[in-house]
C-alpha cells in the first residue's frame, strides 16, 4: 500500500516490493537495473567495485529486468513514461526485453556526460536510455530531443563517491512536465544515490524508491530531506 500523502525510501528487495504496489501508485518510473558488468581500468584487470561491496548489489541476471517492467506496467498509470538506463553492452538485451514488456517501447535517447569515461578503443561518453509508456499516452514530449547532456560528477550530492550514481541535473531534464505533472509521483526502483529522490523533493512532487543497498536507502532520505519537501512521511520498512 502507499498513501497518496507519502513518499518513501525503503530497504528492500525491488522484485518483492515493487508487488506491494497498489495500481496507479506512481506517473512515471527511472530504472537504473543493476546489471551485470566488467569495467576494463587500462591494466587489463576487471571489476565490479568489489572492494567497495556494491557487487553485492550490482549483480543481478538480465532476464529479471522483466519481472521490474511488467510490475511498473501494472503499478503506474495509463500513459506514464518510463526510462530505462543501459550501456552497449546490455542496451540490445534491454531494449528486447522492453518491446517484449506489456510497456510501449517509444525511443532510444543518449545521456552525453560531456567528458570521457573509460574505454581503451574509443572513449565512453554517452550511455543509452530506452524510453517507453505504459500503453498509449497523451504525454507528448515535443519540447526537447533526444540527447541529454549532464555531467556524471555535478557537485550534487547524489552524484558525489557513489559508483553508480547519476546527476541531478539528467533526472531533471527527462522528468520535465509533461512527464511528471504537479502532485504527482515517481517511482525508482534501485535508487542508488537518490537522484529521482533530489528533483521530486525540489518540485514537490511524491516519490517511491527502493534499494537493497542500505547505503542507498540512506543516500535517498537525506535526498528528501535536504530538498526540503515538506510534510514528507519517510518509510522505515526494511523488507
Amino acid at each position: 500500500m502507499l498513501s497518496d500523502a507519502r513518499s518513501l525510501a525503503v530497504r528492500g528487495d525491488a522484485f518483492r516490493v515493487l508487488e506491494e504496489l497498489d495500481e496507479d501508485a506512481g506517473h512515471a518510473a527511472v530504472v537504473d537495473y543493476p546489471w551485470k558488468f566488467e569495467a576494463q581500468n587500462g591494466t587489463g584487470r576487471f571489476g565490479n567495485d568489489g572492494e567497495r561491496g556494491f557487487d553485492a548489489y550490482r549483480t543481478e541476471d538480465h532476464d529479471r529486468l522483466s519481472i521490474v517492467l511488467d510490475e511498473l506496467a501494472r503499478s503506474l498509470v495509463d500513459g506514464a513514461w518510463v526510462f530505462v538506463f543501459a550501456d552497449d553492452e546490455t542496451y540490445p538485451e534491454f531494449r528486447e526485453l522492453v518491446e517484449e514488456s506489456s510497456l510501449t517501447y517509444r525511443r532510444t535517447l543518449a545521456w552525453d556526460r560531456e567528458k570521457f569515461g573509460m574505454g581503451c578503443y574509443h572513449r565512453v561518453q554517452h550511455y543509452p536510455i530506452i524510453s517507453a509508456t505504459n500503453g498509449d499516452t497523451e504525454r507528448y514530449v515535443r519540447d526537447r530531443g533526444t540527447v541529454f547532456r549532464a555531467l556524471k560528477h555535478d557537485g550534487t550530492p547524489s552524484a558525489a563517491d557513489y559508483p553508480t550514481s547519476k546527476p541531478v541535473d539528467l533526472y531533471r531534464q527527462l522528468l520535465e512536465e509533461p512527464v511528471l505533472e504537479p502532485g504527482e509521483r515517481l517511482l525508482e526502483p534501485f535508487c542508488g544515490s537518490g537522484p529521482g529522490a533530489a528533483i521530486t523533493a525540489e518540485r514537490g512532487l511524491q516519490y517511491w524508491g527502493v534499494d537493497a543497498n542500505p547505503e542507498a536507502v540512506a543516500r535517498t532520505r537525506r535526498q528528501l530531506q535536504q530538498r526540503r519537501i515538506g510534510q514528507t512521511t519517510f518509510g522505515e520498512v526494511d523488507q
